[in-house]
């Protein structure tokens, strides 16, 4: 700053100086000589051509002083480098969420660049953040290409993400050559592939361009696969095409060759089909065994594959159309082999053994998704897993066949909720009775219960009894289905409640009691109980990876009576 300061002293008295001395001349006497009046012309024609060039100059001066000037009042200049990396990293990441949007409206995005473009000094941020460009999203629009390659150039040699994603409603013509080609060049650095397919799914023998990734991956650098079924979740009708659809695959290498006779349905069944991946069994075993998180919709591995191994996040869902795609000691054997799971979320349907498999012990596991269908699948499931004491956050189906929850037999149900320690439960299915003093008793750890279409009964005790048989329950929702008034006295007078929720649900008397009386009654109690309309409130609780499509899943599997194919 004083440096600046000095220059402006000596430009401001050098102007004047200037001025004074051309005032001078206007009151000058005759020039005495030819050769000094000329010597003198000469001077005033070059101060004059000098100004002339001042103004230029004066104008980039004037150009950079106020861009320095936006530099200092513009808040995020005034922060640390490292902190205004960080906050390209949120900007980033909130233009990733709306890559979906972009690739079904047809629009490339390239927003992503503009954090570079807006000032030298951002410019500069943006380039030395290379963790700012390990992220790459790909579309079937071949302008994508060559800013996934502009990424891959800034992230220097960082290990890389790729999702692609195909337009929901129309096949997806990818363009072979470019995708092998940015293969090529990034494969040995990812370090995770995210497919979300769409209409790939509804043709059987469709080549997955993108799975093509895989052949170009180096073994040991890739740790999270994720082949997902866009429609599962987005908030839209399904159509019958996807819900009567059975057909699954499964990834092979290039030396695959189906049994001829027995063992044949340990690889297929009449539902399945192969993608053949041009690579060797040994090759493609390797990349695939130091995967960490695997994350499966209807395409998978062969059940044999070392891709289940030492895992600690696992996602298998099915077609829509109960099908049995795994039997019960194949998923024995993955259990097995990834005893460190955290989370799994199973959603295929199983064929029995004759023998019921040991069950495994899975200490470390603490979230579990359960969206099976079939009455002996959720009860095969639950007899294998045998939890740790660590917080369990379950969410699951429960098959009508039971009618009831708790079931009036003792089944696999009640025995897992006895042996785990379920902290948060979430219950998605319809018509079921739900008697809640008898299913909070299996449950003494419980802080957070979410009953989605189900029928909370009245309570066969006094309502006066207060013991709480949860005493660490916060939160109870109820969603799409009906309650007591008196369960919600009973809950309410009974448990330190801090919320209590019911969303599109009927709120029933003991004697036929008006719905409205009864939900003005309500307002006295303490914490007050919010009732919310399915109009103009969105679902109050929604479970991570519980897809949008359960409810049209129960819909197509009641009509076939749960039968799996």
């Amino acid at each position: 700053m004083q440096t600046l300061h000095s220059a402006r002293a000596k430009l401001d008295s050098a102007l004047d100086e200037y001025t004074n001395v051309c005032a001078a001349l206007t009151n000058s006497r005759p020039i005495p000589s030819l050769n000094y009046s000329q010597s003198l012309r000469d001077e005033m024609d070059a101060g004059i051509e000098l100004l002339t060039t001042f103004e230029k100059r004066t104008a980039q001066i004037k150009y950079t002083l106020n861009k320095a000037i936006n530099s200092l009042v513009v808040p995020a200049n005034s922060l640390p480098d490292e902190i205004l990396s960080r906050i390209f990293h949120f900007t980033i990441n909130l233009q990733f969420s709306s890559f979906e949007e972009f690739v079904d409206s047809g629009e490339l995005s390239t927003n992503s660049l503009a954090i570079s473009q807006v000032c030298t000094r951002w410019r500069q941020v943006a380039f030395g953040s290379k963790s700012l460009w390990t992220h790459i999203d790909l579309a079937a629009c071949n302008g994508l290409f060559p800013l996934a390659q502009l990424f891959a150039a800034r992230s220097g040699d960082l290990p890389l993400s790729v999702r692609a994603v195909e337009r929901i409603d129309l096949p997806n013509q990818w363009n072979n050559f470019l995708l092998n080609e940015l293969f090529e060049a990034v494969g040995h650095r990812l370090e995770t592939i995210d497919l979300n397919l769409g209409q790939s799914l509804l043709f059987p023998n469709i080549r997955f361009s993108t799975l093509r990734s895989l052949v170009h991956c180096t073994p040991g650098k890739l740790t999270q696969l994720v082949l997902s079924d866009r429609k599962i979740f987005m908030d839209t009708h399904i159509s019958d095409k996807y819900l009567k659809a059975s057909e699954h695959w499964f990834i092979i290498h290039n030396e695959f060759r189906l049994p001829r006779m027995t063992g044949r349905d340990d690889y297929m069944n009449r539902y399945s089909y192969p993608v053949q991946l041009d690579i060797s069994q040994e090759r493609l075993e390797e990349i695939l065994y130091h995967v960490k998180i695997l994350k499966l919709d209807q395409i998978y591995p062969l059940w044999t594959s070392k891709a289940y191994h030492g895992l600690t996040e696992l996602r298998l869902t099915g077609p829509r159309m109960l099908t049995a795609a795994i039997g019960e000691q194949q998923f024995a054997n993955i259990l097995t082999a990834s005893p460190k799971l955290r989370v799994l979320h199973f959603g295929l349907e199983i064929s029995l053994e004759e023998t019921p498999p040991a069950p495994v012990r899975l200490e470390d596991l603490e979230v579990f998704l359960l969206q099976s269908f079939s009455f002996d699948t959720q009860q095969a499931v639950l007899r294998l897993i045998l939890p740790g004491t660590k917080r369990l956050e379950m969410s699951t189906t429960y098959n009508e066949y039971l009618v009831e929850l708790p079931a009036p037999i003792e089944e696999e149900y009640c025995r897992f909720f006895k042996r785990s320690n379920i902290v948060q439960l979430h219950v998605h299915s319809e018509p079921l009775l739900v008697h809640l003093v008898q299913l909070l008793a299996l449950l003494p750890n419980l802080e957070v219960l979410i009953l989605n279409q189900v029928s909370i009964q009245e309570l066969n005790l006094p309502e006066h009894v207060s013991t709480p048989l949860c005493p660490n329950l916060r939160s109870i929702y109820c969603m799409s289905g009906s309650i007591r008034m008196n369960a919600i006295r009973w809950i309410v007078g009974t448990h330190n409640l801090e919320k209590v929720v019911i969303w599109n649900s009927r709120v029933l008397g003991a004697n036929g009691d008006d719905e409205r009386e009864c939900k003005d009654l309500l307002a006295d109690i303490s914490p007050p109980v919010q009732i919310l309309e399915y109009e103009g409130h969105p679902e109050p609780f929604r479970v991570e990876g519980w897809g949008w499509d359960m409810e049209d899943r129960m819909v197509i599997s009641a009509e076939t009576a749960y039968v799996v194919r």
